[in-house]
């Protein structure tokens, strides 16, 4: 089916105040492309029902590849997204990706799949006839994503708890699971956890973290993105910024158990990666390096701890360990591709 001859039926089919047809330019939804400037202004002025890291501004360091566009009826902005330019057969094939969006206004939440026609329409118009998306959580029908003409992929849907940091300490101890609350209780009486700020350190971790992802043969967190998101954190300019916790024994202060990256966006937080080592691991040095970053982000007035993605290839161990917050689950519906020949 045709995205102009359903876009009348989804009106009615997910808005709580069905609208009528919008009808002729003064009426309809507008899509314009705008710099990093504005989605930036944007991005902070606005709240969002959805938020992710990845559409934060300063994700994407290749500035050449990126665009950005903003969706609005006369003085309301509906939502942002920000897109990636990509190509695969030695770049004779290119493709749009929306990323992890689009970002939605709350108030204007009901109107996701209109704003997303209308972002579908405009990139067809304007820049590629092949689209790739991984629908935000908000979008959880799968059978309207394909009547818009998306072809789902053989992808595994991504699932992450949010840990509520409105809660309080007491709250959030207590909705540890049993084992992850034992954990934390050995790991405060052998190591104790802090933030690191000194730049020469921080870069040792990252190489450290480094060689600990060769070890185990898996791809790191881009080092050149964290060295980005630190310099944000230091010049303190809105954008993505990494914050560094690392543990060492309370016998032996001089002897490093482990370290922690975290993520810090909005009023969010997210669990970006983490190593230990043998001493690490027996005295739970990564129970207590997480419980102090999920604290110290309340601290900072954060209200939510993501505590990063999983799928059903990811071991049992590392979702046994993000299951013990006991936090709010969210899943996503995988990988999409959308392919118009008109």
């Amino acid at each position: 089916m045709r995205i102009e001859k359903i876009f009348t039926k989804l009106n009615y089919s997910f808005c709580k105040n069905p609208i009528k047809k919008l009808k002729g330019k003064k009426n309809k939804f507008i899509v314009d492309e705008i710099d990093l400037s504005e989605y930036k202004k944007i991005y902070e002025k606005l709240n969002f029902r959805n938020i992710s890291h990845i559409q934060t501004p300063g994700y994407y360091l290749n500035k050449d590849y990126s665009y950005y566009l903003k969706i609005y009826h006369k003085n309301n902005i509906y939502g942002i997204v920000s897109l990636t330019k990509k190509s695969f057969c030695l770049g004779l094939i290119k493709f749009f990706r929306i990323n992890d969006g689009p970002l939605i206004c709350k108030e204007f939440h009901k109107y996701k799949y209109l704003v997303l026609i209308e972002i579908i329409r405009f990139i067809k118009k304007k820049y590629t006839k092949l689209i790739s998306f991984s629908p935000s959580y908000i979008y959880s029908y799968d059978k309207h994503l394909k009547k818009l003409n998306f072809i789902k992929l053989r992808s595994y849907p991504t699932k992450t708890y949010i840990v509520d940091l409105l809660k309080s300490e007491q709250e959030l101890f207590k909705k540890l699971r049993g084992n992850w609350r034992n954990g934390l209780k050995k790991g405060l009486k052998f190591a104790k956890a802090k933030e690191i700020n000194d730049i020469n350190m921080i870069k040792n971790i990252l190489i450290e973290y480094n060689k600990y992802a060769m070890n185990l043969s898996f791809i790191p967190i881009s080092h050149e993105k964290c060295l980005n998101w630190l310099f944000n954190d230091s010049e303190n300019n809105g954008l993505l910024s990494l914050k560094i916790y690392q543990a060492s024994s309370l016998k032996e202060p001089d002897k490093n158990l482990g370290s922690i990256g975290v993520l810090l966006f909005k009023d969010k937080a997210l669990y970006l990666f983490g190593f230990t080592n043998d001493m690490g691991r027996k005295f739970q040095a990564n129970t207590l390096l997480l419980w102090h970053a999920i604290i110290e982000s309340k601290k900072k007035g954060l209200k939510e701890f993501d505590l990063g993605g999983f799928n059903k290839k990811t071991s049992n161990g590392i979702k046994k360990f993000k299951e013990g917050l006991n936090g709010r689950i969210i899943e996503t519906l995988g990988e999409y591709i959308y392919i118009s020949f008109f």
